[in-house]
């Protein structure tokens, strides 16, 4: 049942609030579902992070971080303002609390302000300097499946690593303990990285349809649509992911815009050849994967010149194929490997 707290659910003809036009649940039992979830995470993230304290403090730190949770299921793109906002509440809890009592006369709103600030800044530069230093693959975290799970973690990584920077420089340049604020940023940026990654997360989700905690595609239906337009068929569906949620060794398809759509369409045929990402993302020339991937051919084979002259579209293909490199006609080509039973239309995606 959906909402079990809501009297109105017992009514079986209720369904969906009684405005299935505004609402849908394909399943009939995960309503609202996600705002918990949202709640616990954030929750659970920022109670840790503060010491696993079992009082009021530790309470307030928990709803602090269940608040910031579900700000960001709603708002994913502005997860770093929420991070930010985050970073000044704990700045207000840790200073207001002594002696177990809470008193906005210890509160220096200068700080918390201050606070936030930087929390803005490490959410922002933790991402970046994830992606710069490749920790997703350093500290093994792109190999994780759940996509929120990995992105969690690796927005953790980054604003770790930021935090304690700030943490150290700031310590430094006022006369503290350089350690204790390396500490301190640290566990700052665990926070706010944690919910950037997360923002990022939910993004994802929404982007592409998937179950927010789960990783697995969402039923396929619309909410809210137009009753007048038709549903498409599963045929007419295609699968989507951002290139920047592509790990380097994650498998790709190289074909024309009308080959990817029925590769899409039907799936991926019986030993088909693909590359890794990491050999091919930063190629924006048609003709460059005429030599990449045709390079003997493309001297002998007329055919195969301006074959993605039309321009070329790229398909993230999830399994595990054979490696096959070099091919009888592969010269000083891209490492290529072969799917020797196909993919289905579930594991592509059209990389935008």
């Amino acid at each position: 049942m959906q909402s079990p707290d809501n009297s109105q659910n017992f009514n079986r003809y209720g369904y969906c609030f009684g405005n299935p036009f505004k609402y849908t649940d394909p399943s009939g039992e995960w309503a609202f579902w996600d705002d918990l979830g949202a709640f616990l995470i954030g929750g659970i993230i920022n109670w840790v992070s503060n010491g696993c304290q079992f009082n009021v403090q530790g309470l307030s730190y928990f709803i602090a971080g269940g608040g910031a949770g579900i700000a960001t299921l709603y708002a994913p793109g502005s997860a770093s303002l929420i991070a930010g906002g985050l970073s000044a509440a704990n700045s207000i809890i840790g200073q207001g609390f002594k002696d177990g009592k809470f008193d906005f006369k210890n509160v220096d709103f200068a700080k918390a302000a201050l606070d936030g600030t930087i929390g803005i800044m490490t959410a922002e530069g933790g991402a970046a300097l994830g992606k710069s230093l490749n920790l997703d693959k350093l500290l093994g975290i792109g190999k994780i499946q759940n996509p929120t799970l990995r992105l969690v973690l690796g927005g953790a990584a980054g604003g770790t690593v930021m935090g304690s920077a700030f943490g150290a420089v700031s310590a430094g340049l006022t006369g503290q303990d350089i350690a204790q604020g390396a500490w301190s940023g640290a566990k700052m940026g665990f926070v706010t990285g944690s919910l950037s990654g997360f923002g990022s997360a939910v993004q994802y989700s929404q982007q592409n349809k998937t179950n927010l905690f789960t990783g697995k595609p969402n039923p396929v239906m619309q909410s809210p649509r137009n009753i007048t337009e038709p549903l498409k068929s599963p045929h007419e569906i295609r699968l989507t992911i951002s290139s920047q949620e592509m790990n380097g060794d994650d498998f790709v398809h190289v074909t024309t815009p009308a080959g990817a759509s029925n590769i899409q369409q039907n799936g991926l045929n019986e030993g088909s050849y693909v590359t890794k990402w990491k050999y091919v993302e930063g190629v924006t020339n048609g003709t460059d994967f005429e030599t990449m991937l045709y390079s003997k051919q493309y001297q002998l084979n007329p055919e195969v010149q301006g074959r993605f002259s039309n321009g070329f579209q790229i398909l993230k293909i999830n399994g595990t194929p054979t490696f096959y490199s070099p091919r009888t006609n592969w010269v000083n080509g891209v490492p290529q490997w072969r799917f020797y039973q196909g993919a289905s239309p579930s594991n592509i995606f059209l990389i935008k």
